[in-house]
């Protein structure tokens, strides 16, 4: 009795076997990847990344991507057209002194080696015209905490979307600093005015000498704001949290083009 079973589960496990290594698995599609977030500094100051996806299966060690090389990268708009070139594996617009205009809608076009076309389209947003601005320091050991309060009239005639940045300079170096509440939205808009807190860090030297404080407001796209905030709520170490699946305003393959209308303001 006891041979009988285990020849049986030997058959078994033999069946299982075959049935496994005849399943051909089929090959997951390598498409291109595109991040373009540009503003109206233009130049070298927005570069444009292009990866391509990496299925589930695969032999990689490593967690990067790999960039597309050699790609045909032109921006269209305005009456203009302006190609990219190919610095340091990252793509930027070929023309240092290109600016965007608020208004106008911009079609970029990437043409890959392997992975087909990708093609994107986005309007530069209206600039902020008007906005109170109230920032407040505080001094703590080596650290200065600005807590700052923003306001910008409402237009109820649209929706719009905001981005609040934050850099400091010091010995003629820029170094970027975290923003609590960098974006937002009119969405919760009251008695015409869209209205927002955030805070932002730097430090002092040990002469207590503090580097310059920057904000970068900006108005942006709804494609961007949806892309950030759906970037915000992802969790990937929650083993628990819902698959969250990221906003894509390309056509032929998988990303985000957008513009932001934006302006430097020293903080004092």
């Amino acid at each position: 009795m006891k041979k009988t079973i285990i020849l049986l589960v030997v058959l078994v496990l033999a069946g299982c076997q075959t049935v496994l290594e005849d399943v051909a698995v089929p090959a997951a599609e390598v498409k291109a990847v595109v991040f373009y977030s540009a503003n109206n500094f233009g130049g070298f100051a927005n570069p444009l990344l292009l990866t391509k996806t990496k299925p589930v299966l695969n032999n990689s060690v490593s967690g990067d991507f790999e960039k597309i090389q050699n790609a045909a990268i032109s921006l269209i708009g305005n009456g203009q057209e302006v190609d990219f070139i190919n610095i340091n594996n990252d793509y930027v617009l070929n023309n240092q002194k290109f600016r965007f205009s608020a208004g106008i809608e911009y079609s970029l076009s990437i043409v890959t080696p392997e992975n087909g076309t990708v093609t994107g389209k986005s309007i530069m947003p209206d600039s902020i015209s008007e906005y109170e601005l109230e920032v407040d320091s505080i001094d703590q050991d080596f650290e200065v905490i600005y807590n700052g309060r923003l306001s910008i009239p409402d237009n109820p005639n649209k929706d719009e979307y905001y981005r609040i940045e934050a850099f400091s300079r010091y010995d003629g170096s820029d170094e970027v600093m975290y923003v609590d509440g960098e974006y937002f939205s009119d969405e919760n808009a009251a008695n015409g005015s869209v209205n927002t807190r955030f805070t932002t860090r730097s430090w002092d030297d040990k002469n207590g000498k503090r580097p310059e404080a920057y904000v970068i407001l900006s108005a942006i796209t709804k494609d961007h704001y949806e892309y950030s905030m759906a970037l915000e709520n992802y969790d990937p170490e929650n083993p628990f949290s819902e698959p969250t699946p990221l906003p894509n305003n390309v056509e032929g393959g998988l990303g985000i083009f957008t513009l932001s209308n934006s302006q430097i303001v020293r903080i004092k």
